[in-house]
């Protein structure tokens, strides 16, 4: 039996309001598509008005959320505003082998429910979902492990075999080093089969990961271990076992990996209109002329308003490539909502990188980039 398919909660820490909200989400979502099934929403802290600043902001954290999720499984966005009661800190994070198409799928019903059915008022609130997790709050929680959650098992199938806690525990040792998702997963299929992962939100340190991990684990060692499937989803990390298939790639290709790096200085408000305009000129032109070489920089614009940008595909994607393609269409369309405002900015995939600056980079060595070791 698929674990997906149960609602069985033995762990009330969030409480009979959550489990009310939960159900009526659930009622009303897509049941034949697991990627929109919802497993429980927490609301919590104040409450906020409708049209207010808080609002505002929080309508704009989602929204940023909801775009990043077309082009990696986990990111985090926040809002800075001149009064700091109107702060808001969000997170989105979707399986780690879920294709992006169905990572924005989740988080986007997920920023639905959560301001709609679930969460309307509330100033910290998060949801999960089959695949997904979405939470926002007034306060900066980027950093901070948080095991709260919850945990479900299968009470129908009983099993005296302790290797897939064995399997579990060491996807626990393996995911914190994963980065940059976090993200580990096996399948054993024999007569007896196993499907796990461990996965921790991406703000989180190793040394945070692994304390959340193992925090959630023993939780689960003292509660569903006897049951053939269980898993556990806190607010900072997940760990899952089934007998059936539900990882999204059993084959083991790596997952699309995503990076970007941002300026920390940002224009001035009253040339954003120009510079909004060259710099999608800008991206439009790299991203049509790359995808006939696998390579292209140019500049737009005039001092002080002009732009350098370069777009470059991996070496193997032979042009014209359907990849090559792709990758540079999705690095076009986030890299913007990345770097919002800011003078330079780069995005890496696994197969392309697109940058753009304020200052002429042609010819210069630059060795400052981000490592992932899978």
């Amino acid at each position: 039996m698929v674990l997906q398919n149960l609602l069985w909660f033995n762990n009330p820490r969030l409480g009979l309001t959550s489990l009310l909200i939960f159900h009526l989400l659930f009622l009303h979502s897509a049941a034949d598509n697991p990627i929109l099934q919802p497993r429980k929403a927490n609301c919590t802290g104040l409450s906020y008005t409708q049209n207010s600043p808080f609002a505002t902001s929080l309508a704009a954290v989602l929204s940023s959320l909801t775009a990043k999720s077309s082009s990696s499984n986990s990111a985090t966005f926040n809002v800075t505003t001149k009064n700091s009661s109107d702060l808001v800190y969000g997170l989105f994070m979707c399986q780690g082998d879920l294709a992006s198409s169905d990572c924005q799928t989740c988080v986007r019903a997920a920023a639905t429910a959560i301001t709609t059915n679930s969460c309307s008022t509330s100033r910290q609130a998060v949801i999960w979902y089959d695949s997904c997790e979405l939470r926002y709050s007034d306060f900066n929680f980027f950093g901070i492990p948080d095991t709260a959650g919850f945990s479900m098992s299968n009470p129908s199938q009983k099993t005296s075999s302790q290797e897939p806690f064995a399997v579990v525990a060491d996807l626990v040792k393996t995911a914190p080093l994963n980065k940059p998702l976090m993200f580990a997963s096996k399948a054993l299929v024999n007569d007896d089969s196993i499907y796990a992962l461990a996965q921790c939100s991406d703000d989180l340190s190793i040394d945070g990961c692994k304390e959340c991990l193992t925090t959630i684990l023993a939780d689960i060692k003292n509660c569903c271990t006897q049951w053939r499937g269980w898993r556990y989803l806190a607010t900072s990390c997940w760990v899952r076992y089934e007998s059936t298939p539900f990882l999204k790639n059993l084959n083991g290709t790596p997952t699309v990996i995503t990076e970007h790096s941002c300026s920390d200085s940002i224009f001035p408000s009253n040339s954003l209109a120009i510079v909004e305009s060259n710099l999608n000129n800008l991206l439009q032109n790299l991203t049509t002329k790359a995808q006939t070489s696998g390579f292209y920089n140019t500049t737009v614009g005039e001092n002080p308003d002009q732009f350098y940008g370069l777009a470059l595909c991996r070496g193997d994607l032979t042009p014209p490539s359907n990849d090559c393609n792709t990758c540079l269409a999705n690095a076009r369309r986030t890299i913007i909502g990345d770097c919002p405002n800011n003078t330079q900015g780069i995005k890496w995939y696994e197969k392309c990188l697109m940058r753009y600056s304020n200052s002429n980079f042609f010819g210069v060595v630059d060795l400052a980039g981000q490592s992932s070791c899978q």
